[in-house]
């Protein structure tokens, strides 16, 4: 099995994560922030250790710590989101974790790993319960969650959006 890491995000591996976001575009998945980082990312990438300090943080948002799951050649596979604690909204729909792997590195397991990998960090943050959402039509997303240890708690609809959402509990 091919040696994986995660990485906080860094200014140090901005043409690798440049790199993926071209790979998202290509694929027809745009995202709002990879929006702002394509047109500035140094400065989305000081945005992003900013979140992480918790400092500056934009109105409604909540400190969190963004991963990178890279290979042997440094080349991101994915990205995930760790929420240190959960506003209202988050509570109902977001959780603790949000995760997205390569569409070109899809099928491969690396999502379950990236997210037992920041289900780890959020073990070493003190954190010992988590909640992961997905859309409902989702499953391979929430078959990595299950696969995880996440215990679903229900269905709903949350305000604003036109699909169930599933919510799930990790104990960590």
């Amino acid at each position: 099995m091919e040696t994986l890491q995660i990485v906080e995000a860094s200014p140090a591996l901005k043409d690798q994560f440049l790199a993926m976001i071209a790979v998202f575009y290509s694929a027809g998945e745009e995202y709002s922030n990879y929006q702002e980082a394509r047109s500035d990312p140094d400065a989305y990438l000081r945005r992003l250790e900013l979140d992480a300090l918790g400092k500056d943080l934009r109105s409604g948002s909540v400190a969190c710590t963004t991963w990178w799951l890279i290979d042997e050649e440094q080349n991101i596979l994915g990205e995930s989101r760790l929420r240190h604690t959960l506003n209202r909204e988050l509570f109902i729909f977001g959780g603790h974790i949000g995760y997205r792997v390569r569409p070109d590195m899809r099928r491969r397991g690396y999502a379950t790993r990236l997210l037992g990998m920041t289900l780890e960090k959020a073990r070493q943050r003190g954190l010992q319960r988590v909640l992961v959402t997905c859309d409902d039509d989702n499953l391979a997303s929430a078959r990595v969650i299950e696969a995880n240890g996440g215990i679903l708690e229900n269905r709903l609809q949350p305000p604003g959006l036109h699909k169930l959402v599933r919510r799930y509990w990790l104990d960590l």
